[in-house]
């Protein structure tokens, strides 16, 4: 008995199941919509769990797999689509302010 459960140990060590699964999912073409990058930033600015934490994933709708791909790919999809684009309502009063609120509030998060 104790010496199947030292093989399996011995077997396990260097095993990462993250990375395993990152690796599995390289040849495969997982698609990451705007939308899902979106609620991938919703509950990193919520700040309650750490983002590889999977209550974090269990706060959306996402599968393992985008999650992970978005972790890896975070900085090529951060470029894309991590800025929030100006509200236009089309009267210039309107815009103008909310334009300022915005670089108002992009200035207070700094």
């Amino acid at each position: 008995m104790k010496r199947k459960s030292y093989e399996r140990n011995r077997r396990m060590i260097g095993q990462n199941p993250i990375k395993q699964t990152i690796k599995r999912n390289k040849y495969m073409s997982i698609s990451v919509t705007a939308s899902d990058f979106l609620e991938f930033k919703r509950v990193q600015k919520d700040g309650s769990y750490n983002m590889l934490d999977p209550r974090a994933r269990e706060m959306t709708n996402l599968s393992k797999s985008q999650w992970l791909t978005i972790i890896t790919d975070y900085n090529k999809l951060n470029d894309a689509w991590g800025e929030t684009p100006p509200v236009v309502t089309g009267d210039k009063d309107t815009d103008s302010l909310l334009e300022d609120e915005r670089t108002n509030n992009e200035t207070n998060e700094k």
